[in-house]
C-alpha cells in the first residue's frame, strides 16, 4: 500500500472502509500549506483550521481527526495549546509540529512534551508517509 489509504475493519459478511483525516493548523501560508497535496496524495482527508478554538470545536466532535500537523505558531496561540487540546481530547490525537526553520531547543522541546514527531519541510513523500503512518498506527494501537 502507498501511503496511508484506508483502514480495513471486518464487519460481519463484508468490510468496511475508513479514510484517514489530519487536521492541518495554520494561520498562514507556511510550511504546512506546502505538505498540504502531500498529505492529501496519500489518500489521508484533510481538514483545516486557523486557531485554537477551532481545534479544541473539532476534537470534540464525534469523528475527531486522527492526526494533528500544527504550525509552531498560530494567530490566537502556539503549538503547545494545540498539543494540550489533541491531549485532553476524549481520544488523544497524536500531533506533529511543522516548523520553517530547523531549531534544535525547539525540536527537543516539542517531543519532550508528547508531540509525536517534529518536522521541517521540505520533506519526502515517503518519508512524510513514514511519519503519518506511525502516528496513526500510534493512534489506533
Amino acid at each position: 500500500m502507498s501511503g496511508i489509504e484506508t483502514e480495513k475493519a471486518a464487519s460481519g459478511s463484508g468490510s468496511s472502509q475508513r479514510q484517514f483525516s489530519a487536521l492541518l493548523v495554520y494561520g498562514r501560508e507556511g510550511p504546512i500549506r506546502s505538505l498540504e497535496t502531500n498529505i492529501a496524495s496519500q489518500g489521508v482527508r484533510t481538514l483545516r483550521s486557523r486557531n485554537c478554538s477551532e481545534v479544541r470545536e473539532l476534537l470534540r466532535e464525534p469523528s475527531p481527526p486522527d492526526l494533528i500537523l500544527t504550525e509552531v505558531s498560530l494567530p490566537d496561540r502556539t503549538w503547545e495549546d494545540v498539543l494540550n487540546s489533541a491531549n485532553a481530547a476524549p481520544a488523544s490525537v497524536p500531533v506533529i509540529v511543522v516548523s520553517h526553520i530547523v531549531e534544535m531547543a525547539l525540536y527537543l522541546d516539542v517531543l519532550q512534551r508528547g508531540a509525536y514527531d517534529f518536522i521541517v519541510p521540505p520533506i519526502s513523500f515517503w518519508d512524510l508517509a513514514h511519519i503519518i503512518r506511525g502516528a496513526v498506527l500510534k493512534r489506533w494501537s
